[in-house]
């Protein structure tokens, strides 16, 4: 399974979504069974230098554990200045948006996305 997630918008979005890609890399119990990749949700752009990098990709293994992404990304969103808006979309197309939440209840939302999708 893969789950696409974005963050933010305007100037600072690929900054901070590099951000949540250092933050995923680096968290070991994530890291075990999600691989975050950086990309790009549109077509390649004609003579451009390289694509917009406007979401980060996570494809999800086997005993992959989604209360442990879910608390890793409200944790990141916890230590951003502004808390800047997750967007988590499955490839059903379902997603939820956190943007006002404590860590608790983005973590509580997200977790409830991702074990939806491990049901179907």
């Amino acid at each position: 399974m893969e789950i696409t997630i974005s963050v933010g918008s305007g100037v600072h979005g690929e900054r901070e979504l590099r951000s949540l890609h250092d933050w995923l890399s680096a968290d070991r119990s994530v890291r075990r069974t999600a691989r975050p990749v950086l990309g790009s949700s549109g077509p390649p752009v004609p003579g451009a230098q390289g694509e917009v990098l406007d979401v980060l990709n996570l494809t999800l293994d086997v005993g992959f554990q989604a209360a442990q992404l879910a608390l890793s990304v409200a944790q990141w969103r916890a230590v951003r200045p502004g808390r800047p808006t997750v967007t988590v979309r499955r490839p059903d197309g379902t997603s939820v948006s956190v943007s006002d939440a404590s860590a608790e209840d983005a973590a509580l939302l997200l977790g409830r996305l991702l074990d939806d999708e491990g049901r179907e």
